[in-house]
């Protein structure tokens, strides 16, 4: 019998915005927090122009907003509520409905373990993730793994999966990250979580990465 699995994206799709900005939005108390802004807004620009690699971006990310101090500190408990709060009611609905057909549901996202998985344990469903330097019971802000986005994405369901040629998948995705998935899928769900299979259309995803910054700015500003 041929084995079916359910592939959900998270930033934009199971979650309404971004984990990232979620952090940020948690440690807005921060004495160091705008300074901290204002320098990783440099960062982000660099890796906007391709300067420097999504790898760098993320670790500078972890360690200049010290989000591995917190997550040690407070443990899963940290960020989950506000994880929770930020549920797409549109993809946890379809989620359950899998749940309730025994499917075997796997969240696949380019952010962070140590943000993430307490987010899939809640749900009780499987994670494959950008990897985090894991030691002695405590996170370090060095990535260990390739990017989980784009192509990746199969290739690391392939590493945990085997085979993807004999599954049936069905993935729910948002953006350009998930175009080979949803290109793989046999029944993909761009933007959807209907019965009806959506696939994956290009659009501007300059718009996409200005929509984040712009969101970040407004962060700054608001502090």
């Amino acid at each position: 019998m041929t084995k079916k699995i359910v592939v959900f994206d998270i930033d934009g799709t199971l979650i309404q915005t971004d984990t990232l900005l979620i952090c940020l939005r948690k440690i807005r108390r921060d004495r160091q927090l705008l300074k901290n802004l204002i320098l990783f807004a440099f960062a982000f620009i660099l890796w906007k122009f391709k300067f420097i690699s999504d790898k760098r971006c993320k670790e500078f990310f972890l360690k200049n907003f010290k989000i591995c101090e917190y997550i040690n500190k407070f443990k899963d408990e940290w960020l989950i509520e506000e994880l929770i709060n930020d549920l797409n009611p549109a993809a946890i609905k379809r989620l359950e409905w899998h749940k309730k057909n025994k499917d075997r549901i796997i969240l696949c996202s380019a952010s962070p373990r140590l943000i993430l998985q307490p987010l899939a344990n809640k749900l009780d469903v499987e994670l494959i993730c950008t990897e985090v330097k894991y030691k002695t019971g405590n996170w370090f802000p060095k990535i260990i793994s390739p990017n989980c986005k784009g192509i990746e994405k199969l290739n690391r369901l392939s590493e945990y999966l085997g085979s993807l040629e004999n599954l049936i998948i069905e993935a729910y995705g948002d953006s350009e990250g998930d175009k080979e998935l949803l290109e793989k899928a046999n029944l993909p769900h761009y933007k959807n979580f209907s019965n009806i299979p959506r696939p994956y259309k290009e659009e501007n995803y300059l718009k996409v990465k200005l929509t984040f910054f712009r969101n970040y700015l407004q962060l700054l500003l608001n502090i």
